[in-house]
Protein backbone atom coordinates (compact mmCIF):
# COMPACT_ATOMS: atom_id res chain seq x y z
CA UNK A 1 0.00 0.00 0.00
CA UNK A 2 1.62 2.75 -1.32
CA UNK A 3 2.05 6.19 1.44
CA UNK A 4 1.03 9.78 0.05
CA UNK A 5 3.14 12.47 2.15
CA UNK A 6 2.03 15.42 2.23
CA UNK A 7 4.51 18.52 1.58
CA UNK A 8 3.30 22.00 1.40
CA UNK A 9 0.24 20.77 0.16
CA UNK A 10 2.16 18.17 -2.70
CA UNK A 11 -0.64 15.22 -3.06
CA UNK A 12 -3.48 16.66 -1.01
CA UNK A 13 -6.41 14.32 -1.55
CA UNK A 14 -9.47 16.23 -1.61
CA UNK A 15 -11.72 16.51 1.62
CA UNK A 16 -14.32 13.82 2.35
CA UNK A 17 -18.10 14.28 0.97
CA UNK A 18 -20.35 12.93 2.94
CA UNK A 19 -23.46 10.65 1.22
CA UNK A 20 -26.97 11.33 2.10
CA UNK A 21 -27.32 8.51 4.75
CA UNK A 22 -24.24 9.62 6.99
CA UNK A 23 -26.02 13.35 6.96
CA UNK A 24 -29.71 12.29 7.89
CA UNK A 25 -27.55 9.43 10.75
CA UNK A 26 -25.84 12.86 12.16
CA UNK A 27 -29.32 14.89 11.87
CA UNK A 28 -30.75 11.97 14.03
CA UNK A 29 -28.32 11.98 16.76
CA UNK A 30 -28.39 15.67 16.95
CA UNK A 31 -31.76 15.41 17.53
CA UNK A 32 -31.45 12.46 20.53
CA UNK A 33 -29.09 15.33 22.25
CA UNK A 34 -31.72 18.01 22.03
CA UNK A 35 -33.81 15.81 23.88
CA UNK A 36 -31.25 14.60 26.61
CA UNK A 37 -30.42 18.05 26.58
CA UNK A 38 -34.10 18.83 27.37
CA UNK A 39 -34.02 15.76 29.92
CA UNK A 40 -31.19 16.91 31.48
CA UNK A 41 -32.45 20.49 31.89
CA UNK A 42 -35.96 19.71 33.31
CA UNK A 43 -34.80 17.53 36.45
CA UNK A 44 -31.27 19.11 37.04
CA UNK A 45 -31.76 23.53 36.66
CA UNK A 46 -28.43 23.98 37.20
CA UNK A 47 -26.40 25.08 33.96
CA UNK A 48 -22.77 23.89 35.37
CA UNK A 49 -23.38 20.40 35.05
CA UNK A 50 -21.12 18.44 33.59
CA UNK A 51 -22.96 16.38 31.67
CA UNK A 52 -25.37 19.12 30.32
CA UNK A 53 -22.16 20.79 29.00
CA UNK A 54 -20.51 17.73 27.49
CA UNK A 55 -23.88 17.46 25.83
CA UNK A 56 -24.31 19.97 24.41
CA UNK A 57 -20.13 20.45 23.00
CA UNK A 58 -20.98 16.64 21.51
CA UNK A 59 -23.92 18.33 20.29
CA UNK A 60 -23.02 20.94 18.28
CA UNK A 61 -19.68 18.88 16.94
CA UNK A 62 -22.32 16.03 15.30
CA UNK A 63 -24.39 19.39 14.14
CA UNK A 64 -21.39 20.62 12.34
CA UNK A 65 -20.72 17.28 10.51
CA UNK A 66 -18.43 15.91 12.52
CA UNK A 67 -19.65 12.09 12.85
CA UNK A 68 -19.49 10.72 16.83
CA UNK A 69 -17.51 7.97 17.83
CA UNK A 70 -18.89 4.69 19.34
CA UNK A 71 -17.14 5.80 22.95
CA UNK A 72 -19.14 8.91 22.99
CA UNK A 73 -22.71 7.47 21.83
CA UNK A 74 -22.02 4.73 24.57
CA UNK A 75 -21.21 7.76 27.18
CA UNK A 76 -24.59 9.43 25.68
CA UNK A 77 -26.71 6.47 26.47
CA UNK A 78 -25.02 6.25 30.30
CA UNK A 79 -25.92 9.92 30.83
CA UNK A 80 -29.87 9.09 29.22
CA UNK A 81 -29.81 6.35 31.77
CA UNK A 82 -28.38 8.04 34.39
CA UNK A 83 -31.44 11.12 33.91
CA UNK A 84 -34.13 9.03 32.48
Amino acid sequence: MARNVMQCGVNMKPTKEFTDSQIKANDWIVTKMKKLINLIESKNPNIDDFNLRWVEAKMNDYNGGIVPEIEELKRANEIWLQWK
